[in-house]
Order: C-alpha cells, then sequence, then structure tokens
C-alpha cells in the first residue's frame, strides 16, 4: 500500500485536482480520510496506479446550500478547525460526474 496526500480548500468552492484513479467510485473507494493536520484540512489516499485522471473536489460549510446535485456516497469527509467551529464537508466526483451534473451552471 501507498498512501499520498493533498490539501483541501478552506471556502466554499470547487477544486481540481489529478487522482491516480478511472472513475469517481473507484477514487472514493480508495480515500484513507480526510482530516487536519497542522490545522490545514487534508486527504490521505490509497495509490492505485501510475496514471492519473481529472477530478473535482467540492467543498461546502455547514448550512451552504447546494440543491440535490451531490450524495451521500460522494460525501469523502468532513473537517472542524478548531477555534472558529467552521466545519467544512467535502465531495469528490470525477470531471466526467461533475461535468454531467453541474452542466447547466458550466455553460452559463
Amino acid at each position: 500500500m501507498l498512501v499520498h496526500k493533498i490539501d483541501l480548500a478552506l471556502i466554499n468552492g470547487i477544486e481540481e485536482v489529478e487522482l491516480p484513479f478511472n472513475t469517481g467510485r473507484e477514487a472514493r473507494a480508495n480515500v484513507m480520510s480526510v482530516g487536519l493536520q497542522f490545522e490545514v484540512p487534508r486527504l490521505w489516499y490509497n495509490v492505485k496506479r501510475d496514471e492519473y485522471s481529472d477530478f473535482v473536489i467540492i467543498t461546502i460549510g455547514t448550512g451552504h446550500d447546494w440543491g440535490n446535485k451531490l450524495t451521500k456516497e460522494e460525501h469523502i469527509g468532513s473537517v472542524v478547525l478548531e477555534g472558529s467551529g467552521l466545519v467544512w464537508h467535502y465531495f469528490l466526483l470525477s470531471r466526467k460526474e461533475f461535468e454531467e451534473r453541474f452542466a447547466s451552471e458550466i455553460n452559463r
């Protein structure tokens, strides 16, 4: 097993990342943990191959509504920031899943 990590955002929004998986389902299945390291949110994942594909991580603060476009199965973890009480929730989608689901917002 080989574990890598990436930093995650601390604001509502979308970030594009490259991960060593083919599909969103495969990527989500290989997430080891989402947590804080030195007060920075990070994603640890099990590396499965050398080729990388495009993915999207959506960050949502508690109380912010993204409608019904995200599912519990796409949720990969949440972090609580000490001292501020803010909670960030992270969702992982393949680039293809993201484009299909959010096509109307992308094409504005």
